[in-house]
């Protein structure tokens, strides 16, 4: 939006002067650029060009209750918008982000955002079969789950307005999650300035130059957050660091699946095939490390046995009755290298944001998936 018209400068026409003057001076001094950097965090001025830009904070809410499948919004980059966005119950679904830049508008920016849910019939790009078998240990059955979803264009999270206006906005509305497009705050600044806005946890896609930065924000501590994201599955390659003994290695498992059991009177029962002798099964809980950045993950059954080489049926009754103590043989994964396919817990196991692995490579040696 020009400065000739907003408000501001109808009723103080020497604004435009004022300011233009300091940036002027500041880039003689040799302070211009982070003297700009400032305004545009702000989203008083444009990085390039770089002149004056400030907004018309009078907006409305746009809510939007999605009927189809695929729903697109288009985000102006230079508008305070806000979308709310509610789902029917869905199972899965996909975000998809897409940043523009029109060099013929004064270098004006648009962000799209694109939302697939699911549907019959429907496949998503980069599906792929996994490894274990049986329900998802400690996950209940997926039930459909209504997600609702905020977007929020700030032109600069540093600006006070955006920053009461989220206040407000995200206790308004509630949502599962949260996208805010032009940050216009660089990745040292992230950190801190997310956590001011109460979400904890977050994927951050930095932009080009330095037009916008897009966040996706949730809450990893909350249930409906973690039904949301259960479904996401991660590809890293990481060094095995440690493995968790507090955490135990097995659990009392239906015989025909990995599905743990619930204790009925003087039996057991598997919620999907009813009364039956319970067996041992594998569950180890370790730590993988790549670049200084850790990570706790977890493995049942059959695909823990493959990882750590623990065979349950070879082991004395001494190790079989020692709960806390690893067996030796599981040792010898430390400081090995892996490629690890895994995706979040529905509910959390021992610690928050704790992943199950689906697959694995051993790298630099022959082992397959």
């Amino acid at each position: 939006m020009a400065m000739k018209h907003t408000s501001k400068h109808r009723h103080e026409p020497i604004l435009k002067l004022i300011v233009g003057l300091i940036i002027v001076l500041s880039e003689r001094d040799g302070q211009g650029l982070s003297f700009l950097e400032r305004l545009y965090q702000k989203g008083i001025a444009n990085n390039f060009p770089p002149i004056l830009a400030p907004a018309n904070f009078e907006e409305n809410d746009h809510l939007i209750d999605v009927a189809s499948t695929i729903t697109s919004i288009a985000v102006k980059g230079s508008d305070h918008q806000l979308f709310f966005i509610r789902t029917p119950p869905i199972l899965r679904g996909r975000i998809s982000a897409k940043f523009l830049i029109n060099q013929e508008k004064k270098y004006s920016t648009e962000h799209r955002i694109k939302l697939h849910l699911d549907s019959t019939d429907m496949l998503f790009e980069n599906y792929e079969e996994i490894d274990c078998q049986g329900p998802y240990i400690l996950n209940s059955p997926a039930r459909p789950v209504q997600v609702d979803i905020l977007i929020v264009n700030t032109r600069g999270t540093l600006n006070p307005h955006f920053i009461k206006k989220f206040r407000s906005k995200t206790l308004q509305y509630n949502p599962d999650i949260v996208i805010i497009t032009e940050t216009r705050t660089s990745v040292a600044h992230t950190l801190p300035t997310r956590r001011s806005i109460i979400y904890d946890s977050s994927l951050v896609i930095k932009l080009a130059l330095f037009f916008g930065d897009f966040w996706l924000l949730w809450n990893s501590h909350k249930d409906c957050r973690s039904r949301i994201v259960k479904g996401v599955k991660f590809k890293v390659t990481a060094q095995v660091i440690r493995l968790q003994h507090d955490a135990g290695w097995y659990y009392h498992s239906c015989n025909n699946c990995t599905a743990g059991f619930k204790c009925i009177g003087l039996g057991y029962d598997c919620r999907f095939h009813g009364p039956t002798p319970p067996r041992m099964n594998l569950r180890k809980s370790l730590n993988i490390e790549k670049n200084d950045f850790k990570l706790q993950i977890v493995v049942f059954g059959d695909l823990a046995y493959r990882l750590t080489g623990v065979n349950v049926t070879m082991l004395s009754l001494a190790e079989q009755m020692n709960f806390k103590k690893i067996p030796a043989v599981a040792g010898q994964i430390i400081s090995r290298e892996y490629e690890f396919l895994f995706v979040l817990l529905n509910r959390y196991y021992a610690h928050a944001m704790t992943f199950k692995i689906l697959r694995f490579l051993r790298l630099h040696a022959d082992s397959a998936f």
